[in-house]
């Protein structure tokens, strides 16, 4: 029975009745688009295990020849993309070469401006103005610009130029590849001190295989004005009582070798000083609106003096201070070149307090550790005895030092920083007579550089002494305040110059290594290095200058390291002239000072054998302090020898 309910099999690749008649009994439903597809697949489905007729075996030998010869046409393209890569760069390179040997680049146009950098305002500028042709390309209408600094006076140019505004052009025209020209232009600049003259050129060309372009380069240049072309003084009395008539003489120099032109005197007066200028001794010619002086063009060395009348007003003790500059105008640009200024104190019919330091009465410069005589005096100018009189002097400044401070009478109070002298311990204070006068004295010391602080708000220190003398006998202004009598006092303190001059064999940290034998031998050359070293204690110093002397026998081999400045060599009189613009203030102490590395060498003879060589004879160095505007200088006092320079090794063998 289990047999004969055994369906039969239908053969692999063969649909049953079974489902046959399950298929059709779906079928019915579905639309016919989609039975004619379905009837496709069925009819071009292969049977499983059938082989189709054209169906062959690939044979071995076939499949390997097909894959050689994929193989070789895979190659030959390869090498085909080589060839057309190294093909594209070698055009490439071609073309770029090509464009760079027909262009004109920046770096292919020669252009520099060359001057002073620091100069005297008033005297004669040369600009000198180098151009060329780098490139490969010659150019065509070339044109040169200078476009002059404010305050800058034309006078000349070679070759010939013409002004277009505010430039001087100078027309060059064809310039060819590898050609070099100089333009010379001077001038009259003019300039505050301490400002900076700026000088810019510019140059315009079109290469000649493209001539409808324009190529433009500029540079520029810097020149410091450092000293200016007048000198002024006032000469006038420094005391004057109330409504007094004061009659003041003032001059003004031209210092420099030029003529000055453009030249004003201006008259500033403080509250308190009126000019009369209605006095017949008051010099004709002054402008009211103005407050100055148009001056005749002034000479080398020419001197203008105008005489000017004030009326003095004020309380006893009070200070008038009457300024007076001298003025250029240029071109509607005016130029301040100098500054001075004159005291006036006002004394009173009571009672006056004057002082001096080391017997200057005002405007005293004083460095480091220096002794200072102070002289404070007094004296009754009214007709009444004043009595029980106090004078006081507060001495306020980074630069005091009070554990020098010594008295002949009065105290010290350490807290307010003030001297006070009083009957107790000055007998003449109890009754000041009329006519009478006295003095009180004490001395101090400036403080030394190492105990000044280092700090930028310590530059530029000062003393300030301010003195008063008071009684309770002086009267009283109806409906005023009381006024104490004062006089104040400030002692510029002016930088020292440091100065380290050292040797040394080798060097070579910075590129100037030693050659030659150690010790030195007779008849062969030794080379040593001498390092300065220069720096201001306190302040900003200008116009700054060291000369060193080398010994006959010392070579100077141009070998050089600095760190600012400029350096010069004069074979005749064997001088190492190092200038500077500026060292700032405190450099060596608050920040690195300058420094100059030279090589020198020696070939010692026979004469010398068992000496030591000195490598410098001398070494002085100046400056001017930019804020006590004086002169200050340096010698150093260690000259370097070969013995400094290499111990133990710097006997002549």
């Amino acid at each position: 029975m289990a047999d004969e309910q055994k369906k039969p099999i239908p053969p692999e690749g063969e649909e049953s009745e079974l489902d046959s008649l399950q298929e059709g009994l779906y079928r019915r439903n579905e639309p016919e688009e989609f039975q004619f597809r379905v009837e496709g697949l069925r009819t071009q489905k292969p049977k499983k295990g059938a082989k189709s007729v054209d169906e062959k075996k690939p044979d071995l030998v076939n499949v390997m020849q097909k894959k050689s010869k994929q193989h070789r046409t895979l190659m030959l393209w390869g090498g085909l993309g080589v060839l057309v890569v190294a093909a594209f760069g070698a055009a490439v390179w071609a073309t770029i070469q090509y464009r760079a040997s027909q262009e004109v680049s920046d770096k292919q146009i020669v252009l520099s401006i060359a001057a002073p950098t620091e100069f005297t305002a008033g005297e004669e500028i040369t600009y000198v103005i180098s151009y060329g042709n780098d490139s490969r390309v010659d150019w065509k209408n070339v044109e040169v610009s200078f476009t002059a600094p404010i305050g800058f006076r034309f006078v000349s140019s070679e070759p010939p130029s013409y002004k277009e505004g505010q430039r001087h052009l100078v027309g060059v025209g064809d310039l060819s590849s590898g050609a070099k020209g100089e333009i010379i232009i001077k001038g009259q600049l003019l300039g505050e001190q301490q400002s900076t003259a700026l000088a810019q050129t510019e140059i315009t060309l079109s290469p000649v295989n493209f001539e409808k372009s324009r190529i433009r380069k500029s540079e520029t240049f810097n020149t410091l004005i450092a000293a200016v072309p007048l000198d002024v003084s006032v000469e006038a009395t420094s005391s004057a009582s109330e409504g007094e008539r004061i009659v003041a003489q003032v001059r003004i120099r031209n210092t420099t070798s030029v003529p000055l032109a453009g030249g004003r005197l201006r008259i500033q007066p403080a509250d308190g000083l009126q000019l009369m200028t209605e006095d017949e001794t008051f010099t004709e010619g002054f402008s009211v609106l103005d407050a100055w002086w148009e001056l005749p063009e002034l000479p080398p060395l020419g001197e203008q003096v105008r005489t000017v009348v004030m009326r003095v007003t004020g309380q006893a003790g009070e200070r008038r201070i009457l300024e007076v500059q001298g003025l250029v105008v240029q071109d509607n640009e005016q130029f301040q070149l100098r500054s001075v200024s004159h005291v006036i104190t006002l004394s009173s019919a009571e009672l006056l307090v004057a002082q001096q330091f080391n017997n200057a009465e005002e405007g005293l410069v004083v460095t480091a550790e220096q002794s200072v005589e102070a002289t404070v005096k007094f004296r009754n100018v009214g007709t009444t005895g004043l009595k029980n009189v106090i004078v006081k002097v507060k001495l306020s400044g980074t630069a005091f030092d009070p554990s020098s401070l010594k008295l002949q009478a009065g105290a010290y109070d350490p807290t307010s920083r003030t001297i006070t002298w009083t009957a107790a311990s000055v007998p003449a204070l109890g009754t000041v007579l009329p006519g009478q006068e006295g003095e009180l004295k004490y001395n101090f010391k400036v403080l030394p550089t190492d105990r000044f602080p280092t700090t930028p708000e310590s530059e530029n220190p000062t003393i300030t002494a301010t003195a008063t003398i008071d009684s309770p006998d002086l009267p009283t202004p109806t409906g005023q305040e009381r006024r104490v009598i004062t006089d104040e006092f400030i002692l510029s303190v002016a930088s020292n110059l440091t100065l380290d001059t050292t040797a040394f064999y080798d060097d070579g940290r910075l590129g100037l290594p030693g050659n030659g034998p150690i010790p030195p031998e007779v008849g062969q050359e030794t080379t040593y290095t001498v390092r300065f070293r220069l720096g201001s204690t306190l302040n900003d110093v200008g116009d700054v200058k060291l000369v060193a002397v080398l010994p006959d026998g010392v070579r100077y081999t141009s070998n050089v390291y600095k760190t600012a400045g400029e350096v010069d060599f004069n074979e005749r009189t064997q001088e190492i002239t190092w200038s500077i613009a500026t060292i700032e203030a405190q450099a060596g102490r608050l920040g690195p000072a300058p420094e100059l590395h030279v090589q020198v060498a020696i070939t010692p003879g026979e004469n010398v054998r068992g000496l030591t060589l000195a490598l410098v004879q001398s070494v002085i160095a100046e400056a001017l302090d930019l804020f006590a505007d004086i002169t200050v200088s340096v010698t150093a006092a260690a000259l370097p020898t070969t013995q400094t320079a290499s111990p133990q090794n710097g006997i002549v063998q």
